[in-house]
């Protein structure tokens, strides 16, 4: 295919907002049943409102946004009536709650003047990655560009001629920087169908090898004439290439979601699986590849966290060794005292490529181990003769080891904090707002009426929240977990593997039924809690958790409905509700296009019936009940009414047009019911915050601003979150 010519980037403007659908429109009766596990069909959207008479009720609401994820409207309009928007200035800013540094792919280089460089791109609430150059002897930012709406990476690395090259995620588009230059060079989107470029590799002539999602492909692009060529997907059935490493005219490519070593000849195209050492897991990833020498180091990991290292002897073509507990993304060069330095265990660790023995430094990471610049430079400080290995962790923290003298430092470098988006949202205790970050893994308390910030921390990726009388709890991706805070006691957490998990405490993890990410939380009955998981990447399905907070214990029902993942719940009277999602973890292509509804008897353990509850809808976003005791539901552009005993759909109503991505169409909107008020309050795609009158089904637009995640709070609040921003609404 042909390469758009270079053009210059000199940062990614915002484009104007797309104004939100506001339609109103009477809920509509369906006559059809639900029969006890079996399916029912949707009616027509056509009959009469139903009346509701508004009487004090319950309400219970439960969300790739990593780098990858993407919840953008997709616009559209399909229902007939409207009503004006509300007063705009009863939705107020309570301001930006959480902000953090992150950092994605990064790599280390030298300055012409000697000095090393560290280049990452870092990742800022306005879904937009940015790219800086950073003084290796300072962290200081020497340049910072951003790559425009959407793109961010992972990979980051330098060419032989000095030139750094970027590969975006989301956006597909190979970019580089010249040294000493305030701008980039675009070099296009390489591949119409490939929406992410993953770590790179070159040869000695400055051509660029990569890999690709969601087809799982391998490249080469020449720089010099454009020529693109494409290696198709590497292994069938696998939707990443997430790195690549080049040694002669071999190109290694490692693969997700199961793990595969594919070599292949960069001239010919013929390939050849590399069979990984006996006894290695294939349910796993192949994270990092890396070729040093004569040495290749390949990385293999469950989570994209801690995983195990693979070395193997490339010339005798026999593995060497493994290393478990190691973190990523790479490995030094082989350092003047013949070593290759990364990250085991959380301590900056050595292994002599001559003798194959390892000894672990005095550097340790206090926080993660996740190394996303990592190499080795001369540094001005006196402490630090000679080579020392130098770096950049997640956090945005520089960090140096000398292996000379043993010195070693850690410290913040100039990046900016930015504003983390939320992907969740909760009441609190004492009436406070609980936040949670994506992307940057982030968690905040909030006063509810100031917006101060009472509480922040690092923490995981929070996808959703519970709070209850005994506590707080955490839905944490990857790995499906759940943890419990103990406000009364400080918080210790370090690291999202085995260490530091002291308060919040890991009380449930996914790993045995292929959980990865838990949206929605809910109380189920006394002393227990309900969590609904979606699988990891390459694998549908999900499955309903019932924990039991006093004994510890996890009930585990992982095919409530096949291959369909557990993406809502309510519960009441001893039954959970339970909305599915016919998607699971990326890179597994779904095999049904109708969501599911279900009750769900907790006390003896069976399923009171199941419907459809709306043809076509894939997701099942959010339910809850009315003060009439009536279910609720959302999808994405659409809200529906059932009744809870059978199943059967009272009405529905689209509010705005979705289309529905390949995969990971995850919680897409909001839906809680107001018991002050009366009042159903909803967030969804192409509508932004909007009232629902629950006797009528009218829609009112509160905010057509982008709004994903919304709650209502006890005090009859209405909390939202633009990205960063967290907004409050308070009925008049």
């Amino acid at each position: 295919m042909s390469i758009p010519s270079c053009s210059r980037i000199l940062g990614g403007a915002r484009p104007p907002r797309t104004a939100a659908v506001a339609v109103a429109a009477l809920l509509a009766l369906s006559g059809v049943a639900a029969g006890s596990t079996r399916p029912a069909s949707a009616a027509a959207e056509s009959t009469p409102p139903i009346p509701v008479h508004s009487v004090e009720g319950d309400s219970t609401g439960p969300s790739r946004l990593s780098t990858a994820d993407s919840v953008a409207p997709h616009g559209g309009e399909s229902a007939a009536h409207r009503t004006a928007s509300a007063d705009a200035s009863s939705v107020v800013s309570l301001g930006t709650p959480m902000l953090a540094t992150t950092t994605i792919g990064g790599a280390v280089g030298v300055a012409e003047d000697g000095t090393p460089e560290i280049y990452t791109v870092s990742s800022r609430d306005d879904d937009m990655g940015v790219f800086s150059v950073l003084h290796g002897d300072t962290g200081a930012v020497k340049h910072s560009i951003d790559l425009g709406r959407g793109a961010h990476s992972y990979g980051v690395a330098v060419a032989p001629d000095g030139g750094v090259w970027i590969a975006t995620t989301s956006t597909g588009r190979l970019l580089r920087w010249e040294p000493g230059s305030d701008d980039l060079a675009d070099h296009g989107r390489l591949f119409a169908s490939e929406s992410h470029l993953y770590k790179l590799a070159f040869d000695d002539a400055g051509v660029v090898y990569g890999g690709t999602y969601p087809n799982g492909k391998a490249f080469r692009y020449d720089p010099a004439t454009a020529e693109l060529r494409d290696y198709g997907t590497v292994a069938d059935g696998q939707s990443y290439v997430r790195s690549v490493g080049l040694y002669g005219d071999t190109l290694y490519a490692g693969t997700q979601p199961h793990a595969h070593l594919v070599a292949i000849d960069v001239d010919s195209g013929d390939r050849a699986e590399v069979a990984l050492p006996e006894g290695t897991d294939l349910d796993q990833v192949v994270y990092d590849v890396n070729v040093v020498g004569d040495r290749l180091f390949v990385r293999v990991t469950k989570t994209g966290l801690n995983g195990t290292l693979l070395v193997r002897d490339l010339i005798n073509g026999e593995w060497l060794a493994e290393f478990p507990g190691v973190s990523g993304l790479d490995v030094t060069p082989v350092a003047e005292d013949g070593r290759v330095y990364f990250s085991q265990n959380g301590v900056l660790t050595g292994y002599d490529v001559t003798t194959g023995e390892t000894a672990a430094t005095g550097l340790v990471f206090p926080y993660t181990a996740q190394l996303r610049s990592l190499g080795l430079g001369s540094l001005a400080d006196p402490e630090f003769p000679g080579q020392s290995v130098l770096g950049l962790l997640l956090t945005g923290d520089v960090f140096w080891f000398n292996p000379e003298t043993g010195a070693h430092r850690i410290f913040a470098s100039d990046i900016e904090l930015n504003p983390v988006r939320m992907r969740s949202l909760a009441e609190g205790p004492d009436g406070s707002v609980l936040t949670g970050g994506t992307g940057t893994g982030a968690f905040a308390m909030v006063d509810g009426e100031t917006g101060d910030v009472l509480t922040s921390e690092r923490f995981s990726e929070v996808m959703g929240m519970l709070t209850t009388d005994d506590g707080v709890y955490l839905g944490a991706y990857p790995r499906g977990r759940v943890y419990a805070w103990d406000r009364d006691r400080p918080w210790e957490w370090a690291n999202i593997d085995d260490g530091g998990k002291v308060n919040p405490a890991e009380v449930y993890n996914g790993d045995d039924s292929f959980g990865d990410r838990t949206f929605a939380l809910v109380e189920a009955g006394p002393d227990t809690i309900a969590v609904g998981t979606v699988n990891k990447s390459g694998y549908l399905g999900g499955s309903l958790v019932l924990h039991d907070t006093v004994d510890g214990t996890s009930e585990v029902h992982s095919d409530l409905v096949a291959d369909q993942s557990v993406m809502a719940l309510a519960y009441r009277d001893g039954v959970l509700y339970v909305g599915t999602s016919v998607y699971g973890g990326y890179g597994a292509v779904e095999t049904e296009t109708d969501a599911r509804l279900l009750a769900w008897d907790v006390e003896n353990g069976e399923k009171l019936w199941e419907t459809i509850p709306v043809a076509g809808e894939r997701t099942v976003s959010d339910l809850t009940f009315d003060g009439e005791g009536r279910l609720w539901g959302v999808t994405a552009g659409l809200v529906f009414q059932v009744d809870p005993e059978d199943g059967t759909l009272l009405g529905s109503q689209r509010h705005a047009a979705y289309s529905w991505p390949v995969d990971g169409g995850y919680a897409l909107a909001d839906l809680d019911y107001n018991a002050v008020d009366g009042d159903l309050y909803a967030s969804m795609p192409g509508v932004g915050l909007a009232r629902i009158d629950a006797a009528d089904g009218s829609l009112e637009v509160l905010t057509d601003r982008g709004v994903y995640r919304m709650f209502v709070h006890s005090s009859g609040d209405v909390f939202a979150n633009d990205g960063a921003e967290l907004l409050r609404y308070r009925p008049s």
